[in-house]
């Protein structure tokens, strides 16, 4: 997004618009930090007969709100929240839908990216949409009873299970791997919470944990977000150091990506790594929840590997900018070496003769006669002597410089 898309739409700050209980006191000074740094651009309301799929298949009936956010540093997200009350498979359908055919889906009969960019008073070719989806299901104390009875799966919900998995159907024989179930949110028998990649359900928890646990994996998504944008970045320049040569102009290029190499570095410290620490709410609930949610996400790894990627970057680069300066300063040497042989010839036909034809202005008052010929050897023999000799010198002089700058350029 555009620095003027930024500046614009309320001020209000993400985590301020949650009522996040006891976490808020963690938030209270992070002025600077990049939690605290997400502001709201827009938000309303939306009812199902303003959304559709192209396909013509029905969207669930139910009203929407909606808030459009900024992380400050291009990127922004879409949450939109409804409040319903149906079965785990109706959820699990709706969950479908709203992702897997979320390119299909049209808000007041626009694509959603250019919805979105209708809100915030910016062209859709603005926005490069890179979709990130994170879909949450928080149930109440009696939802989350119920969900707890179905507890026939390992030990774990079921129906929690065919949520997260988006399988309306629910015709399984195991728990797959990828779902997650955090112990912190799995305390008592009234509580049941897991996670995949893209899902997070949640029963029985209290209003403040939940919130706090959406602002979490909001973070960590704006941060994986981010972390995309750094690795495309880095590979982009990657692609670029083929085609690089030492010459004046690619030097400069070097530079420019040398500085950039810096700026994606800072990127990489304040606009990802700060996402993933637990010092914005330190709590155990939250934290554990971070961190299996971190591994669903594959942050951790994706951010080492291009943390490697954009080190190998770096050093590329600063190999290049080296050699670049040094075989500049090699040509600039040759150069001045040129010159310098140039001017010792120069020097060679000029200064000597420039003697000579001195001497013959000033041997006019003389006692030569005016008819001798400057070429007399009997009347000039020794100052052309003298001339030639001078100016063999400084010529022998020139040719061994250049056979000895010659012979240092080839070693």
């Amino acid at each position: 997004m555009t620095d003027e898309v930024l500046a614009q739409g309320p001020a209000e700050s993400f985590e301020s618009s949650l009522p996040l209980g006891r976490f808020t006191i963690h938030l209270a000074h992070l002025e600077h930090q990049a939690t605290a740094q997400f502001r709201v651009l827009a938000e309303g309301r939306l009812t199902s007969a303003q959304l559709s799929l192209k396909d013509e298949e029905s969207t669930p009936e139910a009203t929407y709100a909606w808030r459009i956010i900024s992380d400050c540093k291009r990127a922004i997200q879409l949450h939109m929240e409804s409040s319903r009350h149906c079965t785990s498979a109706d959820i699990a359908q709706d969950l479908s839908i709203m992702c897997h055919q979320r390119h299909q889906l049209l808000i007041d009969g626009l694509p959603l990216p250019h919805w979105t960019a209708e809100q915030i008073s910016t062209a859709p070719t603005e926005l490069a949409w890179e979709q990130d989806v994170l879909q949450i299901v928080a149930a109440g104390a009696e939802p989350g009873r119920i969900m707890v009875q179905e507890r026939v799966n390992n030990g774990f919900s079921h129906s929690l299970d065919q949520i997260i998995l988006r399988d309306a159907s629910g015709q399984r024989t195991h728990r797959p791997p990828a779902i997650k179930s955090p112990g912190m949110l799995n305390l008592t028998p009234d509580q049941a919470g897991s996670h995949g990649r893209g899902v997070l359900a949640v029963a029985g928890q209290d209003e403040n944990t939940v919130n706090a646990i959406y602002l979490t994996a909001a973070t960590l998504l704006a941060g994986l977000s981010r972390l995309r944008i750094v690795r495309r970045d880095v590979t982009e320049k990657l692609k670029h150091l083929r085609v690089l040569e030492g010459d004046d102009v690619q030097l400069n290029r070097i530079q420019d990506l040398t500085e950039a190499v810096r700026k994606l570095q800072l990127d990489l410290t304040v606009g990802v790594e700060t996402y993933v620490d637990g010092i914005h709410l330190p709590e155990l609930v939250v934290d554990e929840f971070r961190k299996s949610f971190q591994e669903s996400l594959g942050l951790i790894t994706s951010l080492a590997s291009t943390q490697s990627l954009l080190e190998s970057l770096s050093r590329v680069s600063e190999t290049y900018l080296a050699e670049s300066r040094t075989e500049r300063e090699r040509r600039n040497v040759r150069i001045r070496e040129t010159w310098q042989i140039i001017a010792l010839v120069a020097s060679a036909v000029i200064f000597p003769f420039g003697l000579l034809l001195s001497y013959f202005g000033m041997s006019t008052n003389l006692d030569i006669p005016p008819e001798t010929s400057a070429f007399d050897m009997n009347a000039y023999g020794v100052p052309w002597l003298i001339t030639l000799l001078s100016s063999s010198v400084i010529l022998v002089i020139a040719v061994a410089l250049s056979i000895r700058n010659r012979l240092r350029s080839s070693a």
